[in-house]
């Protein structure tokens, strides 16, 4: 999937490049987006965590134990779904 994920991204958002390669495909989410620091599950939790917020959970796409906020992701409309699930990371935690 790595490799079919930067080609397509790649070819959707070149940057005169000219070579599909990891570093730039990188980058290019990162910057082009304009994101400032990348989270995996252990560090969103220690962020939600130290804002007040208690129990954070790793959750599935479009999962919630909220109803108002279950099946809200649109992201993959523009991306399309399998692209979607291999970049996005979804957590949810609760104000005590």
């Amino acid at each position: 999937m790595r490799k079919d994920y930067i080609a397509r991204v790649f070819a959707r958002y070149p940057k005169d490049i000219g070579v599909a390669e990891p570093g730039f495909v990188f980058n290019n989410f990162i910057w082009g987006f304009g994101h400032i620091f990348v989270y995996d599950p252990k560090t969103l939790g220690i962020a939600m965590t130290a804002a007040g917020f208690v129990e954070p959970q790793l959750k599935e796409i479009s999962e919630s134990t909220h109803p108002a906020l279950g099946d809200i992701e649109s992201h993959g409309k523009v991306v399309g779904n399998d692209l979607n699930a291999f970049e996005t990371m979804v957590m949810e935690a609760r104000k005590p």
